[in-house]
């Protein structure tokens, strides 16, 4: 795998804490603006460890063992600002004519070998590689419903549920509003996942800015905020999966 280390940001600070998570962003910018942004030369505070271009190319711009300001006001699986305890990934997903295009495979394919360098060298759980609207689920909808999280899985990178075992059912449906059983039953799953939530059995606005951040990743056929059966299955089987990761 080959870095580029010619570019190092100007935003970054000390770490003290273990790294154990991976957050992945999508810029929403060109390869140049994303650069200038994430490099310290424009007003926005912000940066990231790493930069993938639509042709694979991977920066570097900040060393892991430094705090890359990439996450902001963030939670998950018990843990608050995510800078403290993470590296962020930003993936280049609009062309030079400021036109949206989603991921390349040659970038899909450098993240993947990133990933796995990086679980390598860091103690990261695969249940804490997270987009960032997992973590600021009311603030961020990046890298958005283009990302190929089942793919990234089937390498070995990140969680994702087992379709085979999802049921094609739509009897029960609830939103916005609503208070019953579903709604506190889908808050404990998601909590047991890793998103933060405020476990009761009413469907808040809060609440329903996290079901579109996890269907947004699990569930991109139906990024709307109701929970439905296959909503519900698929959250059984990931929070298995992850209460076998956290044992």
């Amino acid at each position: 795998m080959r870095l580029i280390t010619d570019f190092r940001s100007a935003n970054f600070s000390e770490r003290q804490d273990v790294i154990n998570s991976l957050v992945i962003h999508s810029t929403e910018v060109p390869f140049e603006d994303s650069m200038n942004i994430l490099l310290g030369k424009t007003h926005m505070q912000v940066s990231a460890h790493y930069l993938i271009d639509l042709n694979g190319d991977i920066y570097e711009l900040v060393s892991p063992e430094k705090i890359a300001w990439h996450a902001g006001e963030s939670y998950w699986r018990g843990r608050e600002k995510l800078n403290r305890y993470s590296i962020g990934i930003e993936l280049v997903d609009t062309d030079g004519q400021a036109k949206y295009v989603g991921f390349a495979a040659k970038q899909i394919s450098s993240l993947i070998e990133l990933c796995h360098f990086l679980v390598k060298k860091y103690p990261i759980d695969q249940t804490n590689i997270v987009a960032h609207s997992d973590i600021a689920p009311a603030r961020k909808k990046d890298p958005g419903v283009d990302f190929p999280w089942d793919v990234m899985a089937k390498e070995g990178i990140g969680v994702f549920y087992d379709a085979d075992e999802i049921i094609k059912d739509k009897t029960v449906k609830c939103g916005l509003g609503d208070r019953n059983d579903h709604v506190f039953l889908a808050k404990k799953l998601l909590s047991a996942i890793g998103y933060k939530v405020d476990i009761s059995d009413i469907f808040e606005k809060d609440f329903e800015c996290v079901v579109e951040a996890f269907k947004r990743r699990f569930y991109p056929q139906d990024i709307s905020g109701f929970l439905n059966v296959e909503t519900f299955e698929i959250l059984h089987n990931l929070a298995r999966k992850c209460s076998i990761s956290d044992n």
